[in-house]
Parts: structure tokens; C-alpha cells; sequence
């Protein structure tokens, strides 16, 4: 019997290697450390925002959605996910929805200055964010 103790891994780092695997395409496989981050540490909003950005790119839009609710339901304020719930309502045809959620986003948009960073969007300014919402408002 060995007295060697396995090493820990935090759930952080189970969030950066799914966020590795997701990057390299290989989804199911970061979809499992996601899951494996999000039973360590439950409240984990990059875990829980990440598990549905990739249930997203698998096209497991209700999953994603519920995934997304979470994620809103522990920071109602978190740009991003608003973003990415809109945009699957608007591809699943709820029309009505998509644009429920695109008039919060914008009106939250309003406690930002034009250059202000949005968090978890790969350096798109509050600016950039908004120019995209009135795109689609102009849409539809």
C-alpha cells in the first residue's frame, strides 16, 4: 500500500484544460473536465459559462441555454451570457425572446464607457458590443 497522495487539481485547472480542448476542437473531452470543474466547485461562473459556450458548439441548445441561465442566475449582469442566449433563441426562431434579451443586454450596456473591456469576450470592447446589437436590431 502506497502512502503517495494523488495530487489535487483544482477546478481551475480543470477549466483550463477544457478550455485547451474546446479551443482544439475536441469537445467532448473539454466537456468532461467542465463538468468534472463544476462538480468541485459548483458556484464556478467561468466553468459554468464555458460548459455552455461548448454545449453551444455541439449544437445542445436547450442544454446550453439551461447552462446559460446558470451562469445569469449567479451574475444576472454577465454580458456574454446574455449575449449567447439571445443569439440561440434568435437561431432557434424565437424571435420575441432573442429580443427580450438583447434589450436587457443593451440597457445594461449603458454603465459602460465606449471603451470599457467586456469581460469573457476575447477583447470586445462595450463600443464594438453595442454597434453589434444595433446591427441586429436594424435586422429585425
Amino acid at each position: 500500500e502506497s502512502n503517495v497522495e494523488t495530487p489535487k487539481i483544482s477546478s481551475q485547472d480543470l477549466v483550463r484544460k477544457a478550455r485547451t480542448l474546446a479551443d482544439q476542437g475536441q469537445l467532448d473531452q473539454a466537456l468532461s473536465y467542465c463538468t468534472q470543474a463544476l462538480e468541485l466547485q459548483k458556484l464556478d461562473i467561468q466553468a459554468h459559462y464555458l460548459h455552455a459556450m461548448i454545449l453551444q458548439e455541439m449544437e445542445r441548445y436547450d442544454e446550453a441555454k439551461q447552462a446559460l441561465r446558470r451562469v445569469l442566475f449567479l451574475q444576472p449582469n454577465m454580458l456574454m451570457a446574455t449575449y449567447t442566449l439571445a443569439s440561440i433563441e434568435q437561431k432557434s426562431g424565437k424571435r420575441k425572446e432573442a429580443l427580450r434579451h438583447f434589450d436587457n443586454l443593451y440597457r445594461t450596456l449603458t454603465l459602460f464607457q465606449d471603451d470599457d473591456p467586456i469581460p469573457y469576450s476575447d477583447n470586445l470592447s462595450a463600443r464594438q458590443l453595442r454597434e453589434m446589437l444595433m446591427q441586429f436590431r436594424m435586422e429585425n
